[in-house]
Order: C-alpha cells, then structure tokens, then sequence
C-alpha cells in the first residue's frame, strides 16, 4: 500500500482521535489489535515526531488545498 502525505496525515487525525475517545488495548503478542505499543510504533511509521502521548508534531505539512 502507498500512502501520499495527505492519506499519512488523515490516518495520524483518525488514529489520535481513536486514543483519544477508545483507547489501546491490552493484548498479548499473539492477539490481533492496537496496543499501547503497536500505536505507537504506527504512529512512528507515518511520520509522527515528539511526545506521542501528549504533545507531537507531524514531520511534513500538508497544505490546505
């Protein structure tokens, strides 16, 4: 899969206003899901920089078009 810079910034939107309102699960290493680590590691893999928990910064802008 290819993500342009403006499919990476709406997941980062998406995934933020997930842990915001649901939250990671508690997993195992053999279960399917989002957990604390695999949210982050996500997050990381589309460009997020910085605190992930409180305060980051996404490493491209996109301008409005």
């Amino acid at each position: 899969m290819i993500l342009d810079d403006r499919d990476k910034q709406n997941l980062i939107d998406a995934l933020k206003e997930w842990e915001e309102c649901v939250g990671c699960k508690e997993l195992s290493e053999e279960d399917v899901g989002l957990n604390h680590d695999r949210y982050v590691d996500l997050m990381r893999r589309l460009g997020v920089t910085g605190d992930i928990e409180n305060n980051f910064s996404w490493d491209k802008e996109v301008e409005d078009e």
